[in-house]
């Protein structure tokens, strides 16, 4: 996804479109994720095996990544770029359901998803320098770096193993997802549709303001990842003493990140460093609450119903960038602002800022989600000054 954001602005230029109808070209792969990672949950190892899933779905991550290449119609280009989210939400279902499979406890899933997560903020950084570099020649050279998926198919040939499936699965019995798995996700689906308009609208704000260039969007940019290498490492600590509160946290510093960002781009002149200082603090945010989400909803979902569940937290994300095009393309004309999208940053920090109040006290609007704190305390792993049972 970061390779192709640096050069929205471009790609509305070039096809003739309104910045904010050339976000699509970002966010339309969650066409294709939405329901692709629902229906990779409920079939992934009950009726396909990873293995062949995840080859076929990497393949077609390289092809459907280079083909804007040769498109010089914007929703050709648009199409292409949802074929290419279909592939990309098998592989994130996939991932997520291998890492629950592999971890018992619910510390250690937090050990695992922050150590993906640290993987994917360090590609993702790399992702939005190199889309960076690549945009300054054209807006089509950014795709080229999809390639990279070639070495990635060959590793996943060679080491990529079927996982055992759980006896509930292997018996083919099915639980229902317990309804307050679905308040996180909820809350998920707000907090990525209030952030993903600070990296979509990036390189107009930019070109708005004369800041920068492709270049420099691709490398401020990238502060929104780059955070993760420092907060993904310490999740697991942080989930011990805190459970789901910290999805709260995460909501409260989005909140404040995008306040910083709002004060960076007060008229047709903004800040840049202080838009990137906006951005470490939110993508500090949002990385908590993309690593809590599928720890918090594996302690309350049972076993059989885990592939399914991961499904939706994958859906989750993509649900909050497909409707994060939309919502900006409402705030904007609705608040006006002069013709910058500044309105855009003003009302998503102002609901992340009330949504982290009454989600703090979840525990006690659905006492459900009091399971992931206890389940964390029963870890053998987990420090010795975990919350109390029933703290949320």
């Amino acid at each position: 996804m970061g390779l192709v954001l640096p050069a929205i602005a471009d790609v509305a230029t070039a096809f003739d479109v309104p910045a904010t109808s050339a976000t699509w070209v970002a966010t339309a792969p969650s066409v294709a994720m939405i329901p692709v990672t629902v229906l990779t949950g409920m079939i992934a190892g009950r009726r396909l095996r990873y293995r062949p899933l995840v080859l076929s779905a990497t393949a077609l991550y390289v092809v459907a990544g280079v083909l804007p290449i040769v498109i010089d119609d914007f929703w050709w280009l648009v199409g292409s770029r949802v074929l290419w989210g279909a592939a990309t939400g098998v592989l994130l279902t996939a991932a997520n359901n291998l890492v629950v499979l592999t971890a018992g406890t619910a510390v250690r899933r937090a050990r695992l998803f922050a150590l993906a997560n640290t993987v994917f903020s360090v590609g993702a950084v790399a992702s939005l320098v190199l889309g960076g570099r690549l945009a300054a020649h054209s807006w089509s050279a950014p795709m080229w770096g999809h390639l990279v998926g070639l070495p990635a198919l060959l590793v996943l040939a060679i080491w990529l193993r079927e996982p055992a499936a759980p006896p509930a699965v292997a018996s083919g019995r099915r639980a229902q997802i317990p309804r307050a798995a679905y308040v996180p996700m909820a809350v998920f689906v707000v907090i990525v549709m209030c952030v993903y308009p600070v990296s979509t609208l990036m390189s107009v704000v930019f070109q708005q303001a004369a800041i920068g260039d492709p270049g420099t969007v691709g490398v401020v940019g990238s502060l929104l990842t780059l955070t993760g290498l420092v907060v993904a490492p310490a999740f697991g600590r942080l989930y011990s003493w805190l459970g789901a509160r910290v999805l709260a946290c995460s909501t409260l510093v989005c909140g404040v990140g995008l306040v910083v960002v709002v004060a960076a781009t007060p008229t047709a002149h903004g800040s840049l460093p202080l838009y990137g200082a906006g951005l470490v603090v939110t993508g500090a945010g949002l990385m908590g609450a993309t690593i809590s989400l599928p720890v918090i909803t594996s302690t309350i979902v049972p076993p059989e119903a885990g592939g399914t569940a991961q499904g939706l937290v994958a859906a989750a994300l993509n649900v909050g960038g497909l409707l994060s095009s939309g919502y900006a393309g409402l705030i904007v004309p609705w608040l006006g602002g002069g013709g910058t999208v500044r309105p855009v940053y003003l009302v998503s920090a102002g609901l992340l800022l009330v949504l982290a109040i009454p989600l703090w006290s979840a525990g006690r609007l659905h006492p459900a989600l009091r399971r992931s704190a206890p389940a964390v305390e029963r870890d053998p792993v987990a420090r010795s000054d975990a919350p109390p049972a029933g703290v949320l």
